[in-house]
């Protein structure tokens, strides 16, 4: 066993593993030969402190004389210094995922996207948790705009269905009804250190003066905005449903459907607002080029909005696209933007904006830079619609 770098890891033993072993191979008796754990990194929850690493073990095990492979994923979470992650209400709360896979809701999702199968959860003596989940293979690391409508259809479908009839998961105090009334009011933009920002060598490649004052409009147009999007029909959502956490995979009978990983922000959810976070998200991340933003725009809303209708939603379809628009333009072209521009401000910031995008500080830049007017521009859009909600 290589790479054991953390504390924790090091408790862990061929018996934590038996049980999962038998589970993965499907045999009620397996001898665990050999295992290695691998730490994945690209995600931001540990820099935000609701988690504590995300694992790959894989090993070899014997059974009926045979010898078979074997991977899972290992989350590992418990409680921070920091009293938002503490708190069920809050978007970093450390426990949701592990709570949402206790409460039995992520087994019985409707037609679209479907959980990882979850092995186990340990709860540990000193209040962190073990999350033991399948591991999810897809070889392909980067999508083509069919693949991206195809994922956000499966995501209309998921939502539709609750649209269209199908009974919410009973509410619990850890779900979340997204990101986007806590972050706006949790990040008002300061124009004044804006625009300060924005004449650093950093901030002069993305904010300009007129995206800074546009920032600062729509922030001020919050209220209206909100209570519209909170009238809007209510479904269940992923609410963090962006490339990096979307897998796609070939079933038994050939067709290919879509699997979700981190569920860390779910809860009840608007119309619409499931593709804000989708849209915006995969282009700050740069899984998308900004130049490529209005066709990924086209091509997300337009695949929802099919499996809304799949999923027997005859609602209108403009209700899905305020809650698209003012979901994109609030949480990431505003309070989003806010966040990383105070992060980048940092030497230590550049360097883990960095790490979590997974591209050199001087592209990230130019992309968000070209990026920032489109998301202003769904924020107008979002504003012309607001009289018809």
């Amino acid at each position: 066993m290589n790479n054991l770098r953390e504390k924790w890891a090091q408790l862990l033993a061929s018996a934590d593993l038996q049980a999962i072993v038998a589970q993965i191979l499907d045999h009620p008796t397996v001898k665990i030969l050999d295992w290695q754990i691998k730490k994945l990194t690209g995600g931001a929850a540990e820099y935000t402190g609701r988690g504590l690493g995300i694992y790959r073990l894989t090993g070899l095990a014997n059974y009926d004389d045979l010898n078979a492979p074997w991977s899972v994923i290992l989350k590992v979470s418990g409680p921070s210094d920091n009293a938002s992650n503490n708190d069920p209400t809050m978007p970093e709360y450390w426990k949701r995922e592990v709570l949402a896979y206790q409460s039995g809701v992520l087994k019985h999702l409707p037609d679209g996207v479907i959980a990882p199968h979850c092995y186990a959860i340990q709860e540990l003596s000193d209040g962190k948790c073990r999350l033991w989940l399948e591991d999810i293979h897809e070889d392909q690391p980067s999508w083509t705009m069919e693949q991206h409508e195809l994922v956000a259809r499966h995501l209309g479908q998921f939502n539709g269905t609750y649209l269209a009839g199908h009974p919410l998961p009973e509410y619990e105090s850890w779900m979340l009804p997204g990101r986007t009334h806590q972050w706006v009011e949790m990040n008002p933009p300061d124009k004044e250190y804006l625009l300060r920002f924005s004449e650093t060598d950093l901030g002069s490649r993305w904010l300009s003066e007129q995206s800074i004052e546009r920032i600062v409009a729509l922030w001020e147009m919050r209220q209206p905005l909100l209570a519209a999007l909170d009238r809007l029909p209510t479904c269940f959502c992923h609410h963090d449903a962006f490339r990096r956490n979307m897998m796609l995979r070939k079933t038994e009978s050939g067709t290919t459907e879509t699997v979700a990983i981190d569920w860390s922000y779910t809860g009840y959810g608007k119309v619409g607002q499931e593709i804000g976070i989708t849209t915006a998200t995969n282009l700050f991340f740069m899984e998308i080029a900004a130049k490529h933003a209005k066709e990924l725009d086209n091509t997300i809303f337009r695949g929802y909005c099919a499996g809304l209708r799949d999923a027997g939603w005859q609602g209108d379809l403009q209700l899905a696209r305020f809650g698209y628009t003012v979901t994109a333009a609030l949480t990431s072209g505003v309070a989003f933007t806010v966040i990383i521009a105070n992060i980048m401000n940092e030497p230590a910031g550049i360097a883990m904006g960095e790490v979590i995008i997974g591209h050199p500080t001087d592209d990230i830049m130019k992309q968000y830079g070209e990026l920032q007017p489109f998301l202003l521009d769904l924020g107008d859009e979002a504003l012309a619609l607001l009289p018809l909600i």
